[in-house]
């Protein structure tokens, strides 16, 4: 009973775009190395190996007291960014038991903790060591939604540097309805960067990937069609396909910031308010 009841609260509150739990239904209460163990007492052996446990399994004894330990202490638990003691430490002992040993004389890199972070640090390194600028990737594999992640994952890219003569002599006037449907595979827009190498490269946005991911983020976000949402960003940038279509799918208001710069602080602060704004995409810290 208590497993049903956990498993309707998964149903009704989580977005679905959480896709593994949605065709393995067990509610997990503890692992210990490669076994989970379900409410029901039930053991499972753990073939997916998900963020933080394909190294070192759940709850490795030696990890969980240094764990226990860090938050005992009042350590930071936001250190990638600052000097901290627990980083100097770790540096330290990793030079002396791993690189100088071995003759390394390396420096080392800490990205951010998502997979995402770590592939554009690789590409970025590789390409910084090698000269090479080509990225040889499996078809439809996916590393992140970052600009260089989303170059890696084997989908059709458009060079605008190679295909410029292609491009200029591409009809110049808008499609009509006149011209056919639209597939859900038609390319949307493209998301291109020069990046970190200096040629421009652009990675296709597919319509039936931009309808399910507007789709989602209006779930996942709570619009309602009473909101008025902030829209400051400018077309140019790709977040704003979140910040205008969300809203709009639900049958929200926007609020568009039409003073040509960006508003701060009390401007900013006056302009939600002039236009009783309910809601806007923001960093978290913007809460602060």
């Amino acid at each position: 009973m208590r497993t049903r009841q956990q498993q309707r609260v998964f149903s009704r509150m989580e977005s679905e775009v959480r896709g593994y739990c949605r065709r393995f239904t067990p509610v997990f209460t503890s692992g210990r190395g490669c076994i989970l163990e379900d409410a029901n007492g039930k053991q499972y052996i753990d073939f997916l190996a998900a963020c933080g446990v394909l190294n070192y399994g759940y709850n490795d004894p030696d990890m969980s007291q240094a764990l226990i330990d860090h938050i005992a202490g009042k350590g930071l638990s936001a250190g990638l960014d600052l000097f901290t003691s627990t980083k100097g430490g770790f540096l330290d002992t990793f030079n002396r038991l791993i690189l100088r040993p071995r003759g390394m004389d390396y420096r080392v890199q800490f990205t951010g903790p998502t997979g995402a972070n770590a592939v554009e640090a690789a590409l970025k390194l590789a390409r910084k060591v090698t000269g090479r600028s080509n990225i040889v990737s499996f078809t439809n594999g996916f590393h992140g939604v970052t600009l260089g992640a989303l170059a890696a994952t084997g989908v059709p890219a458009l060079r605008v540097d190679t295909e410029a003569n292609r491009i200029a002599g591409c009809e110049g006037s808008p499609l009509s309805r006149d011209d056919g449907q639209i597939s859900d595979d038609a390319l949307c827009y493209i998301i291109y960067t020069s990046g970190s190498t200096g040629q421009p490269k652009g990675v296709p946005i597919r319509h039936s990937a931009i309808c399910n991911f507007v789709q989602v983020a209006a779930e996942v976000y709570g619009y309602r069609e009473s909101d008025r949402v902030y829209q400051g960003l400018t077309l140019a940038f790709d977040f704003a396909v979140e910040e205008i279509w969300a809203p709009l799918a639900v049958g929200a208001t926007l609020a568009p910031n039409t003073t040509g710069g960006p508003l701060l602080g009390e401007e900013l602060a006056a302009f939600l308010r002039e236009r009783r704004v309910s809601a806007m995409c923001c960093v978290p810290s913007w809460r602060g």
